[in-house]
């Protein structure tokens, strides 16, 4: 994960002509309500956890990157193109965990639960952060 967060500061401090600051990388509440409920709510459990972050959050993350891929300007849809491999596999490992063990109805039915729970809040942070870069801009 940091390796993404290191390509995409290099992206941003190329076009600032600086280095990041600490201040500059606060996340959103939007961001910080995504990670509580994923962390907390549905870390608990390996089948919610697995769910939420890899069918939620990783899925989602893909999606996002793939338009950036596309409209980017090329240095940052290359970032991206090279953070959204490791975002596949991570979604990978989240299906091949849940086909091992979310076995029951009601885990499975949990496990759909954290997803859409986590795929929605993750798509909130992500408006609250390009609002973020567009008004700094």
């Amino acid at each position: 994960m940091y390796y993404h967060y290191h390509l995409l500061c290099s992206c941003i401090e190329s076009r600032l002509g600086r280095p990041i600051t600490p201040e500059e990388l606060t996340p959103t509440e939007e961001t910080r309500q995504q990670n509580r409920k994923q962390y907390g709510d549905f870390g608990a459990s390996l089948v919610t956890r697995l769910a939420s972050m890899g069918l939620g959050a990783e899925y989602m993350s893909h999606a996002v990157n793939e338009v950036v891929i596309e409209m980017g300007e090329p240095d940052v849809a290359e970032a991206y193109r090279k953070i959204n491999r490791d975002e596949a596999f991570h979604v990978q490992i989240g299906k091949v965990g849940l086909e091992r063990y979310a076995l029951t109805r009601e885990d499975q039915t949990r496990a759909w639960e954290a997803a859409m729970e986590t795929a929605k809040l993750h798509v909130v942070a992500y408006e609250a952060l390009f609002n973020r870069a567009r008004a700094a801009a």
